[in-house]
């Protein structure tokens, strides 16, 4: 095994965040996390689980933020409802 192999098959998972910021500071657009979805909103994946879809890998910023902004998408969609929150 090469060390690069290594490196890629020990990387954490970064999403990032590209829904709109949420009220009280409690999430904000384009925040980058590591390792999975961030804990400290369970309460609104409860209530609003269509916002998971918001938190996109690193390698796929670009497509989803196109789709994001395309009117009639699931991306579009939840962004809208998640803007109500």
């Amino acid at each position: 095994m090469t060390a690069s192999y290594k490196k890629i098959k020990n990387a954490k998972q970064q999403l990032i965040y590209i829904g709109p910021s949420l009220a009280g500071n409690k999430l904000t657009q384009y925040t980058v996390f590591i390792d999975g979805y961030p804990t400290h909103l369970m309460d609104i994946f409860e209530e609003h689980p269509h916002i998971k879809a918001l938190f996109v890998e690193i390698e796929k910023f670009a497509d989803s933020c196109k789709e994001r902004d395309t009117i009639g998408t699931p991306l579009n969609k939840y962004y809208k409802e998640i803007m109500e929150v």
